[in-house]
């Protein structure tokens, strides 16, 4: 099943959203995908204080690419900033120049398929009971977004209550 998947991955890799899957093989198993010069989003946010308009730009992105790979048929399962490319270098207050690619599609599905998986502070609460589906993603992207917004760790945003805020 999952050589089927790798071989979907590969032709959603062409959308040009997503990393490039530049080669993969069976035995043994490798994947060997493009170079995204500017990192992980996760690494972004800790780096930089990110301007609001590219932090707008880059949730644009990330919420097209993931309707291009939902109207593909393919469920992510696990997304997460860490797994959020940004193509090129990046230059805060340079939003024109932010092209985001989603990667590490190892957890996922063809459409149909159930996902019992992901990264804790980002997985949808019906993953552990009855799997993950396009809505699922969805779910996590809120959780990409709330990340972005904050430019902090999900886990971080977690323990912060309305009184520590004031």
């Amino acid at each position: 099943m999952k050589e089927s998947i790798m071989m979907m991955m590969t032709k959603v890799a062409k959308l040009d959203c997503c990393v490039e899957i530049l080669e993969f093989g069976m035995n043994p198993f490798r994947i060997i995908m493009e170079y995204c010069e500017g990192g992980d989003l996760r690494k972004i946010l800790d780096t930089y204080e990110v301007p609001i308009l590219d932090k707008t730009a880059m949730i644009s992105q990330i919420l097209i690419a993931i309707k291009k790979i939902h109207d593909f048929g393919v469920i992510h399962g696990d997304l997460k900033c860490a797994n959020i490319f940004l193509a090129n270098k990046y230059y805060p207050g340079n939003g024109k120049n932010i092209k985001i690619k989603i990667g590490d599609f190892g957890l996922s599905e063809i459409e149909g398929g159930l996902i019992y998986g992901g990264t804790f502070g980002f997985m949808a609460p019906e993953i552990k009971t009855i799997g993950g589906s396009f809505e699922s993603d969805i779910y996590s992207i809120g959780k990409v977004m709330l990340e972005i917004m904050t430019q902090l760790p999900v886990l971080m945003i977690s323990v912060i209550t309305i009184d520590t805020l004031y």
